[in-house]
């Protein structure tokens, strides 16, 4: 596959190199976090979060991006 060959957002690419700083674990990013309104919390959206890579390996791929 040649690079740039296919489109991605922003977003996916700060969700894929941020794994890598979390240690492996990957964190969905949320736009936004709380909705209220009149001071009562309407919704509450939490981050998911899965471990994709060993730590180890995590550390690995860090120190060689600096």
């Amino acid at each position: 596959m040649a690079l740039g060959a296919f489109e991605t957002t922003p977003l996916d690419i700060a969700r894929a190199y941020t794994t890598f700083a979390n240690d492996g674990v990957r964190v969905d990013p949320l736009a936004i976090r709380t909705i209220k309104a009149n001071g009562e919390v309407l919704i509450n959206g939490a981050a998911s979060k899965a471990s994709v890579l060993p730590s180890p390996l995590a550390y690995l791929v860090t120190g060689c991006l600096l």
